[in-house]
């Protein structure tokens, strides 16, 4: 079976306009968000109780025992 091979200066397709904004929120999306979102605020609040663990345990050396 002879395939048909397709002329090689083909023109490019038209670029599509973007798509509207779907009117719908993507629950997908708006949940990785979140989760995402979550994630990052826990460690926020960890990196700051490091910080003030580390501060503390400073001042612990540097008092004479």
């Amino acid at each position: 079976m002879h395939v048909k091979t397709l002329p090689s200066a083909l023109p490019l397709p038209i670029p599509l306009p973007m798509p509207m904004p779907l009117p719908m929120p993507m629950p997908f999306f708006t949940q990785t968000y979140n989760f995402l979102q979550r994630k990052l605020d826990e460690f926020e609040r960890l990196k700051s109780e490091i910080e003030i663990l580390r501060l503390e345990d400073e001042e612990g050396q540097r008092r004479p025992k």
